[in-house]
């Protein structure tokens, strides 16, 4: 019974650090190899980029709780919350969809315009900075 947990390749729980830029501020991540795998489908289905769902949900969780205490925690959380809860169920993915639509509307018209074939991180950071509060500061004082 444990060979089902003890045979996992290496790879799938090698910790991986990634910068993410979350409201305007870098910050680097520590996840294991497979919730980042996970986080990568959730933004995917969404259509949005990771960094964006991260900067979406750190955002939330401010709304909700005024801080974040360990967000790569929560993130761990989240992962298994979708593959529990969300994934391969029709009815939940729609619900994720139809929510993505609307907390990444003006975000998703910006950039599922770009192929993603040739997508360029600066594509993405000028996608995520056209979506962020900075550039609607910068509208308004236009």
């Amino acid at each position: 019974m444990c060979s089902i947990f003890s045979a996992q390749k290496p790879e799938a729980y090698t910790s991986q650090t990634r910068s993410i830029r979350l409201g305007g501020h870098a910050t680097s991540i520590r996840l294991e190899a497979t919730f980042w795998v996970i986080l990568e489908e959730i933004a995917a289905k969404q259509n949005v980029s990771v960094p964006l769902f991260l900067t979406k949900l750190y955002d939330e969780i401010l709304d909700h709780s005024g801080h974040v205490a360990n967000f790569a925690s929560l993130l761990r959380c989240a992962c298994i919350t979708y593959t529990a809860t969300v994934k391969g169920r029709e009815a939940a993915e729609a619900e994720l969809e139809r929510v993505a639509r609307r907390d990444f509307g003006p975000q998703l018209s910006t950039c599922n315009d770009i192929d993603h074939g040739a997508v360029k991180p600066w594509m993405i950071d000028f996608c995520e900075f056209v979506a962020s509060p900075q550039a609607d500061t910068l509208r308004k004082a236009s």
